[in-house]
Parts: C-alpha cells; structure tokens; sequence
C-alpha cells in the first residue's frame, strides 16, 4: 500500500478554488482506496490532501496519466506549490466515503 498526505499552498485568495478544482477535477483513479481534500479553517491558504493506494505501482500509473497532467496544468495558477508532503505506512482505518467529484457537504 502506498499511502501520503502532503499540503498544497494555494495563492493568496485561492484556497477554496484550489480545493474544489482538486475535488471535482478528479475522475477515474483506479486502485485508489482514499482519496481525501481538506482544508482547516484557519489556514487561509492551505490545502492538505490525503491519498492511499493499492500499490506504489497504481499510484505512479496515475500520476503519470494525461488526465492527472491536465488537472495539474489545470491548478497549476491556483497553487504555489507543496508545502509539505509525507510518505506515510498505513497500518488500518476506513476507506474513504467520499467518491471522486464528490463533497461532504
């Protein structure tokens, strides 16, 4: 399992915009098991993501898709750029209940 989370920082005024094109920008991403995009509420500016996949191997697979190519040309204006990012062992939880372009709200 393959598994990070990583906080983007998004430029000033952009944050909310940032994380609803991470959310809906994102379709098909197969052998994903979490998909999850937060942000703290007294972070004007940060995005924090978290990911769990089935495999190294899957996760580079989409990384290197032209779909996730796109969405990152497509947020490339609204971000500055990772300011932290953590390769992380899962050891359990909860798959996500969320599914890709949908919201908690």
């Amino acid at each position: 399992m393959d598994s990070m989370i990583g906080r983007i920082e998004a430029t000033p005024g952009n944050r909310d915009e940032l994380a609803d094109a991470l959310v809906h920008g994102v379709d098909e991403m197969p052998g994903c098991l979490t998909y999850l995009v937060s942000v703290d509420p007294s972070d004007a500016t940060g995005v924090w993501i978290a990911e769990a996949w089935v495999s190294h191997e899957a996760h580079a697979a989409w990384l290197a898709s032209d779909a996730t190519r796109a969405l990152v040309d497509r947020v490339r204006p609204l971000m500055v750029g990772y300011s932290e990012r953590h390769e992380l062992r899962a050891v359990g939880g909860l798959a996500s209940i969320f599914g890709p372009g949908r919201t908690a709200t």
